[in-house]
């Protein structure tokens, strides 16, 4: 078992790194082990966001990072067990967190990841969730081609792309000559102003996180939004005061 210590902290600090818990174990001292997997550099931060269901984030202080099985990309951060006692299984630990994100490079939608790779490996009971992380919480890449709209053929149907980060869309293989950063809704009226288009793909080249929705999966997630957004006002306010 390796230890990660603070002395790692100056190291590549600035490049993305992501944690999803996939389980807590008792640790000493009031402390706790939460295992996950790794995405991106491993390095090691004294203090890392916390990004989970129906927009919540924090920041938790990290005593240490255990190399736990690095074939496999398993970790364990060592945290307080009463911030532990937060923490569920998909939660993200990131030293970047998607609310600061200003352009493409910096958009990452972990938590959306998360959720995609779930409901791709056949757990249909968090698609309500997946969607509503959709509607509500979460920005997509989209890329305008000044001459047409661009477009995936899906079953002989037209649908419009968007990208949850920039790696997905660089393994879009076309030449396009803009990329934005906006929420779903301001997709649905460019689907909605189009007869020949019958939804919308979001990242089209990665079966493990992609999802399309249809016209009739669009209506669902408009209607539905307004309530889902009145329960994520309610829970914001606490979620920007959580401090350990």
């Amino acid at each position: 078992m390796n230890l990660f210590v603070k002395k790692r902290n100056e190291e590549k600090k600035t490049e993305k790194f992501s944690f999803c818990t996939f389980q807590k174990v008792e640790y000493v001292d009031k402390q706790c082990i939460i295992m996950g997997t790794v995405e991106g550099h491993i390095q090691f931060h004294d203090e890392l966001y916390v990004l989970g269901p129906k927009g919540f984030h924090c920041q938790i202080k990290i005593s240490q990072l255990i190399e736990i099985d690095k074939n496999n990309h398993v970790y364990g951060l060592i945290i307080d067990r009463e911030a532990a006692g937060m923490i569920e299984k998909g939660y993200i630990f990131t030293n970047h967190y998607d609310g600061t994100a200003k352009d493409v490079d910096e958009l990452d939608n972990y938590y959306l990841h998360y959720l995609l790779e779930e409901v791709n490996n056949g757990n249909d009971q968090i698609l309500d969730e997946l969607l509503e992380e959709i509607a509500i919480h979460c920005h997509f890449i989209s890329l305008f081609d000044e001459k047409e709209i661009p477009f995936c053929m899906i079953d002989e149907k037209k649908y419009y792309p968007l990208f949850s980060c920039c790696e997905e869309v660089q393994k879009y293989n076309r030449t396009i000559n803009k990329n934005y950063i906006f929420s779903l809704s301001n997709y649905i009226s460019i689907v909605e102003n189009h007869d020949d288009i019958s939804g919308i793909v979001i990242n089209p080249e990665n079966k493990k996180r992609n999802i399309v929705l249809n016209k009739e999966i669009l209506h669902y997630i408009e209607k539905t939004k307004d309530k889902n957004m009145e329960d994520y006002l309610k829970l914001k306010d606490i979620h920007y005061r959580m401090r350990w």
